[in-house]
């Protein structure tokens, strides 16, 4: 068959590719496998839930919480549309991930190029 035929082939996977499919297993992996959840992430649900909006805002948070005000509306909402738990609160740790993997892979591949890229991008450079 020699006709070019269209898709990925393994063999033209250049690094940063690779190490970037290597970060999203590592972050899907750790996301979902659902540890049970830390102090810290019971005292942020909580004051993500429990806690008027206006409180928020004003950056008190109970239980000496110092998360970032946009940390924590960002845990209300993904909250809100997931439901009050602990994937709530790993999952936007885990979108933030991806999306600096994804500038991780962009920059590693403008700097570096080839297989070096592979191994720096899932480093964060």
């Amino acid at each position: 068959m020699t006709g070019s035929r269209r898709g990925v082939r393994w063999c033209q996977l250049d690094g940063p590719a690779v190490g970037g499919l290597l970060g999203v297993a590592l972050i899907l992996w750790q996301t979902l496998a659902r540890p049970g959840p830390w102090l810290d992430e019971i005292a942020l649900l909580r004051n993500a839930f429990e806690l008027d909006l206006r409180t928020l805002l004003a950056g008190h948070q109970d239980f000496d919480q110092l998360a970032p005000v946009g940390f924590v509306l960002a845990v209300r909402w993904v909250g809100v549309l997931l439901g009050a738990g602990d994937l709530a609160v790993r999952c936007v740790p885990a979108l933030a991930a991806f999306a600096g993997l994804a500038g991780a892979v962009a920059l590693a591949r403008h700097l570096h190029g080839g297989l070096v890229a592979g191994f720096v991008a899932p480093l964060g450079l």
